[in-house]
């Protein structure tokens, strides 16, 4: 339940920041820079299960944390890490979250500072698709909360919980 569909996301943006690493290497222009993230866009609803089943993932952490003495410990140890920057597995947990709002201040910033002449339009029209996408992220994330629930007051009507 915690890492549902992590794998799905990592292969996405392996994929980008492969492609967008090609594109700062052979290019020193922005003009295809908006393609990668249209093309991005295309893939962005991949996050879909991740991000409805957030909530879940975090219950599921919580309880293993208090069930597992081992598991807990682990926890406690990893936070002390400096190579994880004193974060814990929530600290995370949300970034998959996090990522597609960024992306759209991300193409915000770079739609201002693009010439009209020189990939503006690429840039706009990705800016456009991760808004459409981030939208109907956040529809399904409210549809899913709303089974969850109807989930959750069954369970409880039927003495599940």
């Amino acid at each position: 339940d915690i890492f549902f569909s992590l794998e799905v996301i990592h292969k996405v943006n392996a994929s980008f920041l492969e492609k967008l690493e090609n594109h700062v290497k052979n290019s020193e222009t922005v003009d295809l820079l908006g393609n990668l993230f249209e093309d991005l866009a295309n893939k962005l609803k991949a996050y879909t299960q991740y991000i409805n089943n957030y909530d879940i993932a975090v219950r599921s952490f919580a309880r293993c944390v208090k069930l597992y003495p081992n598991f807990n410990t682990f926890i406690e140890n990893s936070y002390k890490k400096p190579e994880l920057n004193h974060r814990d597995v929530f600290d995370f947990l949300i970034q998959p979250i996090q990522r597609i709002p960024r992306y759209v201040l991300l193409l915000s910033d770079l739609l201002h500072c693009t010439p009209k002449k020189s990939g503006f339009e690429n840039v706009k029209l990705a800016l456009d698709k991760v808004k459409e996408v981030l939208e109907k992220l956040n529809q399904s994330k409210k549809e899913a909360e709303s089974t969850n629930k109807v989930y959750s007051i069954s369970d409880s009507l039927l003495g599940y919980d």
